[in-house]
């Protein structure tokens, strides 16, 4: 808004539409003060990411520069609120319950009409939209490795309809694939779309300890919701736990006056942990785009989720952590459709070190020259689908 307005100009303004005077301004009148002020009294629908921390922040503005708009849901603008911190105050009293005090800095996106977990959920997408869908977002997932970027979070909440289009958002999971040096992903997940190489065994209580000692710095850490998510899951005797091999980023003191961290890109003492942290590659997300497609045609997850598409329980961790060729071949013969379950199943092979695997896809390019996306379904909007169904199984 500093780029849009002077300090003078947003004073008056928040003050014309404060009309209750009551130094701050209601639903009504902050949602009449952008259509009067910036959209010309003409409806616009736009969406607020608040961050506070900066260096994710500056990540996710510097990460989505450059990228396509055809395949991921553009960035119309970012603000920092430290710069502007007359604008700062003034938001931080519209919506006083939502208490977005600590929330410093915001980029704005279009909104989208809907995600594709609700298109899943509420429209019963055909099968011609199934594979089209599948098309859309293995393209949106090539621009980002093209362009050196792992999405890290593939999953159907950061997969958006807008404008006639699935498009990528989400992308406080990213990282960039350095020409030099290693960059790693898992800091922040969604562990029922990882790959099995993200599922750490604990079998040691100095492992165990490590672990522990690296995430609770102090008793209120053991109720936080970082400790609910990353703590280890037991097996039934105690003698083992499953966990995620994430991280901490490094912070800084940004600013010792107000107190301001900025997370630095580099993990926080990765010695101290017990395992190896797993270095950003394609593979990452060509796991996460087979276990989507897999909902896809089954209309169901690979595992049990809760709401934040975490795995719920010790056994689905195991389940992963254990992956091989038998469990591969369990969980597609529930596909249906020949060429998606020969597609997902050459999507979830497990990413050995030094293993070529001749069924294994291991970039997003090779991925859409297969069969799968070569059956044509042009012309044919009429078939129901299990006469689709014959179709491909005859083209095959």
């Amino acid at each position: 808004l500093g780029r849009q307005a002077s300090r003078n100009h947003l004073s008056i303004m928040f003050t014309v539409h404060d009309i209750d005077k009551s130094n701050a301004l209601s639903e009504y009148e902050y949602i009449k003060m952008w259509r009067d002020e910036f959209d010309g009294d003409m409806r616009r629908e736009v969406a607020f990411k608040f961050m506070s921390d900066k260096g994710q922040f500056e990540r996710e503005v510097k990460l989505r520069d450059g990228l396509d708009t055809n395949y991921v849901l553009g960035m119309i603008d970012h603000y920092d609120f430290t710069v502007d911190g007359e604008f700062h105050n003034a938001h931080c009293t519209t919506y006083q319950e939502m208490d977005l005090k600590k929330y410093k800095y915001a980029i704005t996106m279009p909104f989208a009409d809907r995600n594709l977990e609700t298109i899943l959920r509420s429209e019963r997408p055909t099968l011609p939209q199934k594979i089209e869908y599948s098309r859309q977002i293995a393209e949106a997932i090539n621009h980002l490795h093209v362009n050196n970027l792992i999405h890290g979070d593939i999953k159907p909440t950061n997969i958006v309809h807008f404008q006639g289009r699935l498009r990528l958002t989400g992308f406080h999971s990213s990282r960039k694939i350095p020409r030099e040096g290693k960059s790693y992903v898992g800091a922040e997940f969604s562990s029922g779309y990882l790959p099995p190489k993200m599922i750490s065994k604990i079998t040691t209580d100095s492992d165990l300890d490590k672990f522990r000692n690296y995430f609770l710095k102090n008793e209120e850490d053991e109720t936080s919701e970082l400790w609910k998510k990353v703590k280890p899951k037991f097996i039934e005797n105690k003698t083992a736990a499953y966990l995620v091999k994430t991280f901490k980023y490094a912070e800084k003191l940004e600013n010792a006056s107000n107190g301001d961290h900025f997370q630095e890109e580099e993990p926080e003492s990765p010695d101290s942990l017990p395992y190896d942290l797993v270095v950003a590659s394609p593979a990452f997300d060509i796991w996460s785009f087979g276990s989507l497609l897999y909902t896809l045609f089954t209309d169901t997850t690979l595992f049990k989720l809760n709401r934040k598409d975490d795995l719920v329980n010790v056994s689905a961790m195991e389940e992963l952590y254990n992956w091989d060729e038998e469990k591969n071949k369990k969980y597609t013969q529930r596909i249906t459709i020949r060429a998606a379950r020969k597609l997902v199943s050459k999507l979830l092979q497990r990413d050995l070190p030094d293993c070529d695997l001749p069924d294994r896809y291991n970039t997003m390019a090779s991925i859409l020259e297969d069969d799968f996306f070569k059956i044509d379904l042009e012309g044919e909007p009429h078939y129901e689908e299990d006469i689709l169904e014959k179709v491909i199984k005859f083209s095959e």
